[in-house]
């Protein structure tokens, strides 16, 4: 469906919705998820400008014990976005002894700010993705392949919508506006 206008937030536009994120389900908080953290055993895209901001985290580098040099490992040119590395089996900012992102938990724990200034958007919106504009279910939660998954299957039993899992960190994002045009479309998507 598409949106009253295009919005912009995080490097990213969004001019299209799809209505799946108001009724697929989901476990929404990561730490109490017993799919073993499934979605982060690849690694995500992070703009350019984003990666110079997390390099300029010394503390991030200590608190993980892993180089810098060990953060990033392809670079596309023409979108200016660089890919985790994955160790491990996981994204290389993923705390295999303790659960969880290790920019999530640095940015909460050590520096006491919002995880939002540091974590990558796509991260922060997960289950939902954007592509070509629209905000839709990431293809790992659609992915006729994976239905069965153990992990998955987990996860689609929770009562939290897709969007109103992320709701808040689309209104850090995108603002309030869409954040109100998406409620007023769930609510006529319920009746």
């Amino acid at each position: 469906m598409n949106l009253s206008t295009t919005y912009y937030g995080g490097g990213v536009a969004v001019s299209e919705v799809e209505e799946s994120i108001f009724y697929l389900r989901y476990v929404a908080e990561c730490y109490p998820c017993r799919a073993f953290h499934f979605c982060c055993t690849f690694g995500v895209g992070v703009p350019a400008a984003l990666v110079s901001v997390l390099h300029e985290h010394v503390g991030l580098e200590v608190y993980m014990e892993t180089s810098k040099s060990e953060w990033f490992d392809q670079f596309d040119a023409g979108s200016r976005v660089w890919r985790t590395q994955t160790k491990n089996g996981y994204c290389v900012f993923f705390n295999v002894n303790g659960g969880g992102c290790y920019i999530h938990r640095y940015c909460v724990s050590v520096k006491e700010m919002d995880y939002r200034m540091l974590k990558p958007v796509a991260c922060c919106l997960f289950p939902l993705t954007v592509t070509d504009r629209t905000l839709r279910p990431a293809d790992l939660l659609t992915c006729p392949s994976l239905e069965q998954s153990l992990p998955l299957s987990m996860c689609r039993r929770s009562r939290v919508s897709l969007y109103q899992g992320v709701r808040d960190d689309l209104r850090f994002y995108f603002g309030p506006s869409l954040v109100a045009e998406l409620d007023a479309r769930q609510a006529r998507e319920s009746q």
